[in-house]
C-alpha cells in the first residue's frame, strides 16, 4: 500500500486494509472479470487512480509498526483489565 491502488478479494483480513471505493476495490474472490474491470477502471481514470493513490497512503500510515503496537498493546491491556475483574 506505497500508493499504488489496490483491486483484491474480499475475502480474510484484505477489508481491514483496502476500503473499497477509497483506496482500491474489493472484488468477490473468484470473479476475474470483476478484478479486470476495476483494474481497467482505474487505468482509465487518473482523476480516481490519483485520489486512491493518496488515500494508500493514509492506510499504509493507519497500519505502520509503530500504530500497530500501539492498538495491540491498548487491546491486550483492555483484555487484562476485564480478567482481573
Amino acid at each position: 500500500m506505497l500508493g499504488v491502488p489496490i483491486v483484491a478479494s474480499n475475502s480474510g483480513g484484505i477489508p481491514e486494509i483496502v476500503k473499497d471505493g477509497e483506496n482500491g476495490f474489493l472484488i468477490e474472490a473468484g470473479d476475474i472479470s470483476g478484478f479486470h474491470e476495476k483494474i481497467l477502471q482505474l487505468l482509465e481514470n487518473k482523476t480516481m487512480y490519483d485520489a486512491f493513490r493518496e488515500e494508500c497512503f493514509v492506510s499504509a500510515h493507519n497500519f505502520s509498526i509503530n500504530n500497530t503496537i500501539t492498538n495491540t498493546l491498548k487491546i491486550y491491556k483492555e483484555i487484562h483489565s476485564e480478567t482481573k475483574n
